[in-house]
Formats: structure tokens, C-alpha cells, sequence
């Protein structure tokens, strides 16, 4: 036999035992990494429907968010149109009121002129009538 058909029939099962080797070694890494993906895709699907969750709540707060406001803004123009037509009756009644106070003041005022006239045109009559009365007791004492 020829030397290199002796080395290669020698070689051949040493390369076929390191090729085994080297393919197990590297199927285990293929395992390795294969875990270490499926790790990966579970924490990634754990911190998905994590944040899924949180959206979730996140969407009913503002939904109950959006209802409050709405109840508020509801009760704020309830109270708004309340409280303008309070505001314009209570105007309506101070108009109102003050329009009779000055027609009783007005009033008020005609009254007194006219007693302080009657009272002026009764102390003028009074006096007319002490003058007369003195003038007549003075003529009966110079008599």
C-alpha cells in the first residue's frame, strides 16, 4: 500500500472523531443559545403583557379621568346658569327696591315740604295773632 493510503486511512477516523467533537460542541451552543432566546422572548412577552396591563389601567383611569371631568364641567355650567339667574334676580330686585325707595322718598319728601309749609303758614297765622293780640294789650295798657 501506497504511504498516503496509510496516512489517510489513519487520518480519516481522527478527522471524522474531531468533526463529531466540534459539531457536539457546537450543537450545545446552538442548545445555549436556543435557551437563551426562548429566556429572552419569555421576558419579553412577561414585560409585554406587563405594559399591557399598565396601558389597560392606564386607559381606565382616564376614562374615569374623562368622566369626572365631564361630571365637573356638567355641574360647573349647572352652576354657572344657576347662579346668573340668581344674579339677575337678585339685579331685578334692587331695581326694583330702589325704585320704590325713591318713589317713598320722593314721597317722603313731598310730605315734609308740605307739613313744613302748613307748619311755616300756622307759625306766620300764630304770629299775625300775638302781634294783634300785643298790639291790642299794649293800646289797653297805654289806655
Amino acid at each position: 500500500m501506497n504511504p498516503l493510503t496509510s496516512v489517510l486511512l489513519l487520518a480519516n477516523p481522527l478527522v471524522t472523531a474531531v468533526l463529531t467533537i466540534v459539531i457536539f460542541l457546537e450543537s450545545k451552543k446552538q442548545k445555549e443559545m436556543l435557551q437563551a432566546v426562548e429566556k429572552a422572548v419569555r421576558d419579553t412577552q412577561a414585560t409585554i403583557e406587563s405594559v399591557a396591563i399598565n396601558l389597560n389601567k392606564i386607559t381606565e383611569d382616564q376614562k374615569q379621568s374623562v368622566e369626572t371631568f365631564t361630571g365637573i364641567s356638567d355641574a360647573l355650567t349647572t352652576s354657572s346658569t344657576t347662579n346668573q339667574q340668581a344674579l339677575a334676580n337678585v339685579v331685578s330686585a334692587l331695581t326694583t327696591s330702589a325704585s320704590k325707595n325713591e318713589e317713598t322718598m320722593k314721597s317722603l319728601a313731598a310730605s315734609i315740604g308740605t307739613s313744613n309749609k302748613e307748619l311755616a303758614d300756622t307759625i306766620q297765622a300764630n304770629s299775625e295773632s300775638l302781634e294783634k293780640i300785643n298790639s291790642t294789650l299794649k293800646n289797653a295798657v297805654s289806655i
